[in-house]
């Protein structure tokens, strides 16, 4: 059985050996996101106050839903509600100019309302655990935030319509939604 062999500078790797460590790093950093999320689980059951919370845990749950429902029929709807209420221009180029309206919107509700990730940290301090493990962590925690979710649920639907309509290619669509994602997330 050949391999292929990747040669870099006089360094030879077959493939095996590169995929056996890549999946050597995918288990290191699953199982050290697995114990970070169990220790926030422990952290949330065991507080003083869980009894209490957790009428208001359920209650945010419904509320969270809720929202995702309501953003999702805006993704749905959005593109004939602005074909019917701007039949002279492209839908797409109409929905461009509110992204920084929506963007500015998005940013005023995290900074009211999304609570700051360090305050997690602390109580990990006293863990043997690396600081750069534990910020990795928390940056990748709050990559997928419920906030972030919010903003895909819109721009997919709102890109199918596109690409089914035929007004742009699929590869201008998701160049479009990477562009929009990734202005979320940053």
């Amino acid at each position: 059985m050949k391999y292929i062999v990747f040669a870099v500078n006089d360094f030879k790797i077959n493939t095996v050996t590169f995929f056996r460590f890549l999946l050597l790093i995918e288990k290191i950093i699953f199982t050290m996101f697995k114990r970070f999320l169990q220790l926030e689980w422990k952290s949330f059951t065991r507080s003083a106050s869980f009894g209490q919370s957790v009428g208001l845990k359920i209650f945010m749950a419904f509320i969270a839903v809720y929202f995702l429902l309501s953003f999702l029929l805006l993704g749905i709807g959005l593109y004939p509600l602005l074909k019917q209420f701007f039949p002279e221009q492209s839908p797409m180029t109409v929905a461009n100019n509110f992204v920084v309206i929506w963007l500015v919107s998005e940013l005023f509700i995290r900074f009211m309302i999304q609570s700051l990730p360090i305050m997690n940290v602390r109580p990990m301090m006293i863990n043997n655990i690396k600081r750069k493990e534990m910020i990795r962590f928390v940056l990748w925690k709050s990559l997928f935030s419920f906030y972030n979710i919010l903003t895909p649920i819109v721009v997919i639907p709102f890109g199918i319509w596109c690409i089914t309509k035929g007004d742009y290619s699929t590869i201008q669509i998701i160049a479009w939604i990477i562009a929009m994602l990734s202005l979320v997330a940053a």
